[in-house]
């Protein structure tokens, strides 16, 4: 595995649209909602975790989804090797709605927790 560093890797603000975008098809199994504001650029994202207990909610910046990135490609966190490869090549196509899912839950949530 390549030795990768920030800044071997950098997602601009459009590819972070286009993560947020696909993470729309993937997160729905825990997500309870997800607000996207472009202008400020802001991903709100709500979910719990029963029925009994009330809405967590965190808004991720652009910044935070690029972390989440870093973290993964430093193997920080695990994912599947799928996203880990798509993320090192900066391959657009082959980030997938899992690939997006796991983005988002570790920018939200700091880990994989669900799925």
């Amino acid at each position: 595995m390549p030795n990768i560093t920030k800044a071997q890797i950098r997602f601009s603000d459009k590819e972070i649209e286009e993560i947020i975008e696909i993470a729309g098809y993937g997160i729905g199994y825990w997500a309870y909602a997800a607000q996207w504001d472009t202008d400020k650029k802001i991903y709100k994202v709500s979910w719990r975790d029963s029925d009994d207990e009330p809405f967590a909610y965190k808004f991720l910046s652009y910044n935070d989804i690029r972390e989440a990135i870093d973290r993964i490609t430093l193997h920080q966190v695990e994912v599947g090797d799928n996203t880990l490869e798509a993320l090192i090549s900066a391959d657009m196509g082959a980030i997938d709605a899992d690939a997006a899912d796991s983005i988002i839950q570790i920018a939200a949530l700091g880990e994989i927790v669900y799925g």
